[in-house]
């Protein structure tokens, strides 16, 4: 099974930080899912779903930049070593 996911940014007032506010998580041929990330339990229940599917060894995750989403899956606490173990497809 192949879920596609890519995060959103949103500058900060001082155009200089940003703040991670999106997250789209598809299967291909299904709808889209996507989880606001402002919020606690928007990251809350991404990081429910994201470990669903990273624990089914039949996942593969694909997306643009592996390198930038490691690094929003972990700012929201998804561990390293979890990250290592799943199957990535990067298209950059």
């Amino acid at each position: 099974m192949n879920i596609f996911l890519d995060f959103e940014y949103s500058a900060a007032s001082n155009h200089v930080e940003k703040r991670l506010v999106a997250v789209v998580l598809q299967q291909l041929g299904d709808d889209y899912q996507t989880f606001d990330l402002t919020s606690t339990q928007g990251k809350e229940t991404f990081v429910k779903v994201f470990l669903k599917c990273a624990n089914d060894p039949e996942t593969v995750f694909v997306c643009f930049s592996l390198d930038a989403e490691y690094s929003s899956l972990l700012h929201l606490g998804i561990n390293q070593e979890l990250l290592y173990a799943t199957r990535w497809i990067d298209l950059a």
